[in-house]
């Protein structure tokens, strides 16, 4: 489940899309899609790899947040130092 999860995700579906103003996925262009797929165990480690990959960009996002978040509060805290230390 976790494989065509991936799967998709990654096809890219406008190519089988119809509908103008509100974009639907059309059955009938679907049906004709030919897709290979690897044996499940391939299937498994494809779906492995790809959520360990998925969680360390995740992690390293939130750790680059935070850092931003960091970095914009400084301004005002420099500041705030330096007019309460005095000149």
């Amino acid at each position: 489940p976790l494989f065509v999860f991936y799967f998709l995700q990654w096809l890219n579906t406008a190519k089988v899309g119809s509908g103008t103003g509100v974009p639907t996925l059309d059955r009938k262009e679907v049906h004709k899609l030919v897709v290979g797929y690897p044996d499940i165990v391939t299937q498994n480690h494809i779906a492995t790899f790809l959520s360990e990959k998925i969680a360390k960009a995740e992690k390293i996002t939130k750790i680059l947040e935070q850092e931003l978040e960091t970095i914009s509060i400084m301004p005002a805290t420099l500041l705030k130092q330096a007019f309460t230390r005095g000149f």
